[in-house]
């Protein structure tokens, strides 16, 4: 397996990890949904850390279908250099670090993570432009 494809996987355990501290938080303070809730939900006020957890889900969950797009098309293509295995592993890097920042609501950190996470993927999009031109 390349080093992206090794990226790509830690990125998608973050994804699937990231819900928990939002459910968890909700079941700890409200209880189990039940039936009734599932037909009228009521806005239920959660601590703001817990809003922010959720919210880097969200964020994650956004971006995340273009960093697998690319990193496939990279696979596909047989393009592996080191710019995108450089660029894979800032990807994951600054998303885990844009996670932990939004918990801890630090706002220009955050918008930092995010950045770097933008520009690893534009390093691997233009090392797959270059090698189709």
């Amino acid at each position: 397996m390349t080093i992206e494809l090794t990226y790509l996987t830690y990125t998608a355990i973050l994804c699937l990890l990231l819900w928990l501290p939002y459910i968890g938080a909700g079941a700890m303070k409200f209880g189990f949904l039940t039936s009734q809730d599932y037909k009228a939900p009521s806005p239920k006020e959660h601590a703001p850390w817990v809003e922010r957890a959720h919210r880097a889900h969200l964020n994650l969950l956004e971006n995340l279908p273009s960093f697998v797009a690319l990193i496939l098309i990279a696979h596909v293509a047989h393009i592996s250099n080191e710019t995108t295995q450089m660029a894979a592993a800032m990807f994951f890097w600054s998303r885990a670090f844009q996670t932990l920042v939004h918990w801890l609501g630090t706002a220009y950190l955050r918008t930092l993570a995010f950045f770097v996470g933008w520009l690893s993927q534009l390093m691997i999009a233009y090392q797959i432009l270059t090698f189709v031109n």
